[in-house]
């Protein structure tokens, strides 16, 4: 089913309902890039992995969730899903996010509507911002709850002591004008005047007629005219029952203005507090945005980062990490998504049967919508059961005391490494690079160079870095020792320890940290040393802060 902010607040009820039903749930992201930099090395940890990861990804946000959620009735022989495809657009004015040219052109090619992003996604928003925006609405209804007491009292207000704006020249026939129509809504002669396509100015100048000239003998009401554009609606004045009634309406329109600017995030929340499994293929970066957009900043310590995803969502199964372990890789000659799908249509394994809730009957294996993250997510979770049936793990069994599970649980693949995944509840195997060395070598030389040059301490694996670069890792570890005494020396070959190389890298990385605080440091003493405002910034200020008013009004 396609969620857009049109129907997400129905949808809303109608997935915390099924969350709570649900053996499991399977997730899927579509986003603006994949990172910035190209500097995982094959020989990293999990934990600098995951450090480089966290540098290079920032910025970059989720333009697509996909959910499936499974459950098998007592007693029944068919696993029922429901999928959701939602598009997911930040709804903040001010929101800014990076993205690549290479991952727009992407989501391009496999029938991403932009424009329904752009027009239709549903908000997103993070723990702090959820926060302000509620304080925002609350202090709004106050500042509307006291507007109600003065203009519902009968008491006549002194204004003589109020510093009324002047009125331009430009602006004194709209006021004379209005002063005009509000009259005639007193005398009982229209029943209300309408001002349309004021600015915020304009608004302030109206507002403060009506307080000064008519003392609040009559009411005002803003209502979206042609083009949703604001119109400004003077009525005779409301009484107390009246004015409770459209305040009424206003806080039902705040709560679903607050809906829809939260958005997925609570939906989010609801799928943590429910603590059900979350199953997701490759999942690393899915979580890195899920988290980031929203609950809260991932930390820059990896102990931390473990600590924060499995607060948030404490049982995770990534299906990669099961295709790739030692009880399974057998079977699979690859674990993209799409090959461990096909590869599971076939024996040993088990053609497991589906049940459609109507009317969410949307994917099918047999017409493929990849990288559509609704569709995505369903083969996640279709390929899950069909691991779960060649585990012998049932489905209604509690994931966390199984045993056939345990190898599985809170472990997060991960690409292009030795060590290939992160165990968010313990602790990775401790990774050997002693056998491992950096080199730097002429451009003319090829595999077959690299390779003679180290032919006395047996086979080398070599992971290019560019063409004047590569890691060595020799297969005869109890050569290591000797490979820097004895090796040949070359014009333009430069080999280092991976321990050596490492610490240089470090320094590097610190001197760019250090600049970067520096630059921010002066920037911070240019600020301040500039926070008296002159005279035409106060000016802006004020009518800013004027502007601000009236739309609270």
């Amino acid at each position: 089913m396609e969620v857009t902010k049109q129907n997400f607040k129905d949808c809303l009820v109608e997935i915390t309902k099924d969350i709570e039903e649900a053996h499991f749930i399977s997730i899927d992201t579509e986003f603006t890039g994949l990172t910035s930099e190209r500097n995982i090395l094959p020989f990293d940890t999990s934990e600098e992995y995951y450090e480089k990861l966290f540098r290079s990804t920032k910025g970059f946000i989720i333009v697509q969730l996909g959910i499936s959620l499974f459950k098998k009735d007592p007693g029944g022989e068919k696993v029922k899903v429901k999928s959701y495809n939602i598009y997911t657009y930040p709804q903040s004015s001010l929101a800014t996010f990076l993205c690549q040219s290479q991952s727009f052109s992407f989501l391009a090619e496999n029938g991403f509507d932009f424009n329904k992003l752009f027009s239709s996604g549903v908000g997103v928003c993070n723990e702090k911002q959820e926060e302000k925006l509620r304080q925002e609405v609350k202090e709004r209804q106050e500042f509307r709850q006291e507007q109600i007491k003065i203009r519902t009292s009968d008491e006549q207000v002194d204004t003589s002591s109020r510093n009324f704006l002047p009125v331009p020249e430009n602006e004194k026939e709209l006021i004379d004008n209005a002063k005009e129509k509000i009259q005639q809504v007193i005398d009982n002669k229209i029943l209300e005047a309408k001002f349309e396509k004021l600015n915020g100015f304009q608004r302030k100048l109206m507002y403060e007629l009506i307080e000064r000239d008519f003392n609040n003998k009559v009411s005002t009401l803003t209502k979206n005219g042609d083009n949703y554009q604001k119109m400004m609606v003077v009525t005779s004045k409301r009484t107390l029952e009246d004015e409770l009634k459209l305040e009424k309406d206003k806080i039902r329109d705040d709560e679903n203005s607050l809906i829809e600017k939260i958005g997925i995030r609570l939906l989010m929340k609801e799928i943590s507090k429910s603590k059900k499994p979350i199953v997701a293929h490759n999942c690393l970066l899915d979580f890195f945005y899920i988290l980031t957009q929203c609950f809260e900043d991932l930390p820059e310590n990896y102990n931390d980062f473990k600590k924060l995803i499995h607060r948030i969502f404490p049982n995770i199964i990534d299906t990669k990490f099961i295709a790739h372990s030692d009880h399974l890789k057998e079977f699979f000659s690859s674990t993209v998504l799409n090959q461990v799908l096909e590869r599971l249509q076939k024996p040993p394994f088990k053609e497991i049967e589906l049940e459609w809730e109507n009317p969410y009957n949307t994917y099918s294996l047999k017409s493929p919508k990849e990288h559509e993250a609704g569709y995505d997510s369903f083969l996640t979770g279709y390929c899950f059961l069909a691991l779960l049936d060649h585990l012998n793990v049932p489905l209604e069994l509690n994931f966390e005391k199984s045993k056939a599970l345990a190898p599985f649980l809170n472990r997060i693949a991960l690409q292009r490494i030795a060590l290939p995944y992160i165990h968010i509840t313990g602790d990775e195997p401790k990774l050997n690079r002693t056998h491992v060395f950096h080199i730097k070598f002429p451009q003319t030389w090829q595999v077959s160079d690299i390779q003679d040059h180290f032919k006395n301490y047996g086979p080398i694996q070599i992971s290019w870095v560019d063409n004047t670069t590569a890691f060595v890792a020799l297969y005869n570890k109890e050569n290591s020792s000797c490979v820097l005494k004895t090796i040949g020396k070359v014009n333009g070959f430069e080999i280092k320890t991976f321990a050596d190389f490492q610490a240089n890298e470090k320094i590097v990385l610190l001197k760019q940290k250090t600049l970067k605080r520096k630059n921010e440091d002066s920037e911070s003493e240019s600020t301040s040393s500039n926070t008296t405002p002159s005279k035409p910034e106060a000016k802006r200020k004020k009518k800013k802060d004027t502007f601000k008013q009236c739309n609270n009004w």
